[in-house]
Parts: C-alpha cells; structure tokens; sequence
C-alpha cells in the first residue's frame, strides 16, 4: 500500500518496499479470493489504487490475463520504479505503473474495475474517496478493497497470560503510535456504508490469530512494520528521536518470545469489501 505523501504513515525507501513485498507474501491469498469473488475476469481493464510494489496488480494480471490492460497508480516515484522493474522480470507487459494520486488522477478511459489493499484506511474521508474514484468506473464495474479494521479500543490479545514484559510493550507501542498517528478508525463499516450507496455490498474478514515465537514470520513483518511506523512518529513528536531504540527493543522481543511463546489474536483484522457499482 502506499497513498498520499501526507496520509500515508509508512513512509517509503528500500526498507518500506522489503516490507510491502514481505506483507503480500501474508495478505495475497486473501487479496486474491476477494478479487475472485469480485467478480474480476479476462480481458478486463482494472485501476489498481495504491499499488506500492505492484503486488496487487500482479495478482489482477493473473486473473485478467495478457488481454486485460491494468493502470497501477502510487505517488512515490522510486517505489513506482521498483514495481515496473518487477512487472519487467516477470515478462509482464501491460501493467502500466503511473506515479499519480488516485485523488485528482484523470484518465482517458473509463475503468472495468477499481481495486486496491489497505490504501482507503490513510484517507481522512473514505466516502469521499470511493466518491472520486466511481467517476473513474463504468456503469456496472466493480470496487473491491481490502483494508484494515483499527479501533483505539481493539488491543491485541495473549495466551496464556502473564506479567507484563516486551511483547506487550512492543505490541502496546505500535498501537499506541497508529492511534496518535491518526490512523483511520472503522475503516471496515465506513467503506461498507460508501460503497452500499452504489450498489449491494459483499464482506469478507480475516483476524490474524497465531503462535509467537522469537522467530515467528508474523513477528517478522511486525517488526519491520514497527521500523517503518517510527519515522512518522518521530516527525510528528509523537515519540523523541532516540526514544525508541528499535534494535534493542527487538532483542528484548525475542528473548521474552523464547521464554514464553505465546498465542496472539491482533487488535487489528482485515476486512475485504466489494460491490458492482450502479455508476450509470
């Protein structure tokens, strides 16, 4: 994911890309049955929002195949790069990747279908976002979204409990700083009440539920994702430069992981939402 450089929390550069790579490898299944169930098909010519790396759009090529044209908009030039690059080894040919905000992008043709994953949740008005973007819709296309469903209430969850230590801080950090930073909350029932005034909206949602351990994937992308969040919060004097020290933080992680694994329910879940848009 990755939308407007005022919006978007995670910043950008070579640990940011790593980090959207490594988050598809968690999300692309998901992704993939939303867009299925969507409805999206050969030929098709689709408008992913947001694309980051390219990692939607790659899985949109494979269910529109050769004969489908996909326009892949972000607003960060080197990661626009970095995502043709890709599409180029691959042998991919007709994915355009653009550098262009969604918001105010024109195109000279109308859209089969919108697509885009965890990118509506940096809009400050996700109503008006799918607003825009259905001027970019045929009548009768389709809008499919994936994004995350945050709460400042929803924390996450362990078992089996025990005193508090490092994990508890490390997760305790990374929510406190969405919640400051502005994160979008109930992003989930919001793009359902944007999209309903369109057309007859479908859910899917996903709780991310799983063991802990000092080396656990999901501990992985947490990590990185806590790395990518500081900046941010650094620029924004949420949190002192040096007051997180994330290295150290880390070890700390993995050595209370290594005494005690644990179960982890996440605070935050992702919530698929698409519908065929009454756009005529």
């Amino acid at each position: 994911m990755s939308a407007g450089a005022d919006r978007y929390l995670l910043g950008s550069g070579q640990h940011e890309q790593a980090r959207l790579v490594s988050q598809a490898g968690a999300l692309d299944s998901r992704t993939r049955r939303m867009l299925i169930s969507a409805g999206l098909s050969l030929g098709m010519r689709v408008l992913d929002v947001g694309t980051g790396m390219g990692d939607v759009a790659l899985l949109v090529r494979e269910l529109i195949g050769p004969s489908g044209q996909i326009t892949a908009l972000d607003r960060d030039p080197a990661t626009i790069a970095a995502a043709r690059l890709r599409a180029a080894q691959a042998g991919i040919e007709n994915i355009d990747f653009v550098v262009a905000d969604f918001a105010t992008f024109a195109a000279a043709h109308k859209f089969d279908a919108i697509v885009g994953r965890l990118v509506l949740v940096h809009q400050p008005d996700i109503t008006l976002a799918v607003t825009r973007l259905t001027g970019l819709l045929r009548p009768d296309g389709i809008m499919a979204f994936l994004e995350a469903q945050f709460d400042s209430d929803c924390t996450d969850r362990f078992w089996p409990p025990g005193p508090p230590d490092a994990v508890d801080d490390f997760y305790g950090l990374i929510h406190r700083l969405l919640v400051d930073l502005g994160l979008t909350q109930s992003a989930g029932p919001k793009l359902v009440h944007a999209l309903s005034r369109f057309g007859t909206v479908a859910t899917d949602g996903a709780v991310d539920t799983g063991m802990l351990y000092g080396d656990s994937p999901e501990l992985e992308l947490d990590l990185a994702f806590l790395q990518s969040l500081l900046p941010r919060a650094v620029a924004a004097g949420i949190v002192a430069s040096g007051e997180v020290k994330p290295d150290l933080l880390e070890q700390q992680v993995r050595a209370a992981l290594a005494a005690r694994p644990r179960a982890r329910m996440s605070g935050m879940f992702d919530i698929a939402v698409w519908t065929t848009l009454k756009t005529g």
